[in-house]
């Protein structure tokens, strides 16, 4: 097997011109002295490239100097194995220059060699290895200095309210080492600021600063790179919005200092914007459910590749945010999540609550008796009574059945899921319909109905997604009825939730007035609210969890007052005789 070739490169320096005009200068010296190095070597394997690697003429001070900017442009081309040098100053007179070097021969795997030195700088030996290892210690020790002087100057830098440099924040631009308002982008964040105060939602001034054509800042390096000028993104508002940058201040980890640039926004704004991402916090804090999926557990998507967005047809993928140490599970659509359309009405539903509904709707199909008489019974004789039988004890079938089992029933008997704004509709596969009868009801000649494999039927699901104060829940209603009493359920524990979050800001120390403004809220309806978050710790739980008495509404709540006593309470909403 032939050795593997070496290429070897030599590299000369000369600082002046002087004495370049000569037949044989100082760099054809240095040439030759390196190449009898290779020769005395005698090893067939070092091959001499034909190329020169010559500065004449350029100080040893810097890296700027076309000879070796072409030899390490080659090395990264793997064209060169080692380099090869007279003396160790001809290749730089600077300690951080030759470490960095270093560096790139050691990503590219060349080897080098001082041939005067050849015993200190000669990577090809044990010995050269060892003191090149050696001095790479002491230029880590002197990067790692100037890393803590860099983070001192930058943390002191702060503290005395300047701009430490990077892209500029939206609004401003880099004047004089400092940061100077740009009045048309100025303009744009009072405008996100004044249209978040007054919806109190992101979607909504993300959607009205992409309607307006308002885009991102769009900057351009010194390299000439060019960043933004794209559409806003609730994540990009959002960080405009807590980015205390634009009242004035500086922040270095968690302090803020009076920054040298002018606000944007006065601080009395900015805090009002603040109250409300607090309010938003308690809101989700106080519908959190008590047992979601831990980041120790696994939430199976039980839709996995089944589900579809009905409004963008396109697929739902899971998908997962953590609060803390929980997950929170949700099917999202690819196309709204892909940025590959603006707004999806549906955009992500709850894993859980829409695999409840799925399922539930799997069972009323295994126990409706027309699907079984439309689909199955016409196919083969057998005794009706029997059959139905199964129907009897579907139920009890049913649920001693594992969630695995369950699960892949339903897999076995849907084609597809799409989800609509007021509608789910399911494509029932025949076949599977028929298979699952089978295997429940233990019966081998209705395993034989054959039917095409894309065979469907289609049931639509009426439903209704909303928010209750415990997490996303889907709704079916059955009547009208049903329909009024959750309206009027849901309210009452909307209002639960802002008497929760409410009573904690007033005790952070913020005032009624403060907090009317805040919200856009009447005093009344702030002491209601207050009030309401303040019964019954029983009667809560119940409301929030959406089981409580029918007739127990926000209406009802208003129409009565409440009983000081929580015993009074429980008598007159229900719940004294519910709990005998």
């Amino acid at each position: 097997m032939p050795e593997k070739i070496i290429n070897c490169a030599i590299y000369t320096r000369k600082s002046t011109e002087e004495g370049l005009e000569q037949d044989f200068n100082s760099l054809d010296n240095q040439y030759e002295f390196c190449t009898n190095y290779l020769k005395s070597l005698n090893d067939p394997a070092l091959h001499l490239l034909p190329t020169r690697y010559d500065d004449g003429g350029y100080s040893g001070g810097s890296l700027n100097r076309p000879a070796l900017q072409r030899l390490l442009s080659d090395i990264q081309c793997g064209l060169v194995n080692r380099v090869i040098i007279y003396k160790i100053d001809r290749l730089t007179r600077e300690i951080r220059d030759f470490f960095k070097l270093l560096d790139v021969f050691e990503k590219y795997n060349v080897e080098f060699v001082s041939v005067k030195e050849n015993q200190y700088y000669n990577t090809t030996t044990a010995i050269g290895r060892l003191m090149v290892n050696m001095f790479l210690v002491f230029a880590q020790f002197e990067r790692e200095n100037a890393g803590d002087r860099i983070r001192d100057k930058i943390a002191t830098s702060k503290a005395k309210g300047m701009w430490m440099g990077g892209c500029p924040p939206y609004g401003y631009d880099i004047g004089d080492r400092c940061l100077v308002i740009n009045e048309t982008e100025a303009q744009n964040v009072r405008f996100i600021y004044q249209t978040f105060c007054n919806t109190h939602s992101l979607a909504d001034t993300t959607d009205a600063l992409n309607s307006g054509g308002i885009r991102t800042k769009h900057y351009t390096t010194r390299q000439g790179r060019t960043f933004g000028g794209h559409r806003f993104s609730v994540k990009t508002v959002q960080r405009i919005l807590q980015n205390p940058l634009y009242k004035g201040m500086v922040v270095h980890r968690d302090k803020q200092y009076p920054g040298q640039h002018a606000a944007i926004v006065d601080a009395a704004q900015f805090d009002m914007v603040q109250a409300v991402f607090a309010a938003h916090k308690e809101k989700r804090e106080t519908r959190r459910p008590k047992t979601p999926s831990s980041g120790g557990e696994r939430e199976t998507a039980a839709l996995t590749s089944l589900i579809f967005c009905g409004c963008c047809d396109s697929a739902m993928t899971p998908s997962y945010c953590c609060k803390g140490d929980i997950r929170y599970h949700y099917y999202r659509c690819y196309r709204r999540a892909s940025k590959l359309e603006d707004k999806c009405p549906i955009n992500q539903i709850r894993t859980g609550e829409i695999d409840r509904v799925v399922m539930e709707q799997v069972l009323a199909i295994l126990k409706s008796r027309d699907f079984f008489v439309q689909y199955i019974s016409h196919h083969h004789e057998f005794d009706v009574s029997t059959a139905f039988a199964l129907f009897n004890n579907l139920d009890d079938v049913w649920n001693s059945l594992f969630e695995t089992e369950k699960r892949r029933i339903l897999r076995e008997l849907l084609a597809k899921v799409t989800i609509f704004k007021d509608k789910i509709v399911l494509d029932v596969k025949k076949a599977g319909l028929a298979g699952v009868f089978a295997e429940l009801s233990q019966n081998n000649r209705l395993a034989k109905v054959e039917y095409k494999e894309n065979e469907t039927f289609q049931i639509s699901i009426a439903y209704r997604a909303t928010r209750l104060a415990n997490g996303a829940k889907i709704i079916v209603p059955a009547t009208a009825k049903e329909e009024s009493r959750f309206n009027g359920s849901l309210r009452l524990a909307r209002q639960i939730a802002k008497g929760f979050a409410w009573r904690k800001m007033m005790e952070a120390g913020l005032s009624l007035q403060e907090l009317t403004a805040a919200t856009k809220t009447n005093e009344r309806d702030i002491r209601f609210a207050m009030r309401l978050s303040m019964i019954d710790p029983a009667i809560v739980e119940s409301v929030l969890s959406g089981k409580s008495p029918e007739f127990l509404t926000y209406a009802f709540m208003k129409k009565h007052p409440i009983p000081l006593l929580w015993s009074d309470q429980r008598k007159l909403y229900g719940f004294e005789e519910r709990k005998q």
